[in-house]
């Protein structure tokens, strides 16, 4: 990060003329919070040395934070802190965990806006530009990661909600978004037995970097889309596998209320290319044993699907 924007704060906020100096700490702390992002910057010396000359994504020197009010102050910070990061930190080839401390920044920063329109258009604006930036640098991470892509997943969420609340209509996440999900998702239809439910419950559980947030139905539908979305990326036999264990689990449901949690699941990913595999998996489970009423009336839907 430019040391320009860590020092203008560091002074102001150890100078004697204390108006305003609580939001400052703030900022300079959520700041040094990303620091991490631009070691390899500062260590390789790639790009300070000079190499970019276009003088759209040079430092721009420091802001004079002082003469700004408070919204101007968060603005003008973040403006700074996304144009370094676009600059000096994706052409190094970021991970995931740099995307985070990335969103982590821009979310802290962002919610210290007044509640309104602009508020919701700077959380919709850095979910546009994450995008441009899933483009030429997609996300990559091990079939075996979990805690980094959680963590994405639930700030790409988190960002969606909040870039609704003040707009006309919801934001809608891009398809390329979408996809830089499809590893865990396609991790936690092999490894569980209802996957929608299983991510709700992780996401719930992990940290959130002191936010105040609580996992909701929002979340819940926002990830059962990105799930749909991937779930028609994968192998023929993950998703035959997973749509296999969730009739399992729909017929071996304990209560009502399990077999409709896991028949929303299997309706939510079931897209026109599963729909003759559900009804041969349903047909056999029709012939195998007697069920109750509701999981019969389940299964004569879920097999009449593939003949309509």
């Amino acid at each position: 990060m430019s040391e320009d924007l860590i020092k203008s704060l560091e002074e102001i906020t150890s100078s004697r003329k204390r108006s305003g100096i609580g939001q400052l700490e703030y900022i300079l702390s959520v700041l040094k919070q990303g620091s991490p992002i631009f070691l390899n910057v500062k260590n390789k010396e790639v790009l300070m040395a000079g190499e970019i000359t276009d003088s759209s994504t040079r430092s721009e020197g420091r802001l004079d934070l002082r003469r700004m009010d408070k919204q101007e102050r968060i603005l003008r910070v973040l403006e700074r802190f996304t144009d370094e990061f676009e600059a000096f930190a994706l052409p190094l080839n970021v991970t995931i965990k740099e995307y985070v401390l990335f969103m982590v920044v821009c979310f802290k920063l962002t919610h210290k806006l007044k509640q309104g329109q602009e508020k919701s258009l700077i959380f919709a604006q850095t979910l546009a530009k994450l995008n441009h930036m899933f483009v030429s640098h997609p996300v990559q991470y091990s079939k075996r990661a979990i805690n980094y892509p959680l963590e994405l997943l639930f700030l790409v969420t988190e960002f969606t909600i909040e870039a609704s609340k003040s707009l006309e209509s919801s934001y809608e996440l891009d398809d390329i978004t979408k996809s830089q999900f499809v590893t865990l998702m396609e991790k936690y239809c092999i490894d569980s037995e209802d996957p929608l439910y299983d991510l709700v419950k992780d996401l719930t559980d992990i940290p959130k970097f002191r936010l105040n947030v609580i996992v909701g139905q929002e979340h819940k539908n926002l990830v059962g889309d990105i799930l749909r979305y991937c779930f028609s990326k994968m192998s023929t036999k993950t998703r035959i596998d997973t749509m296999r264990k969730l009739l399992g689990k729909i017929t071996s449901a304990e209560n009502d209320t399990n077999v409709l949690t896991h028949y929303n699941t299997l309706k939510l990913i079931l897209a026109r290319d599963d729909l003759g595999e559900i009804s041969k998996l349903a047909s056999q489970e029709i012939a195998k044993s007697r069920h109750n009423r509701f999981v019969g009336g389940i299964l004569d839907e879920l097999y009449t699907m593939g003949k309509s």
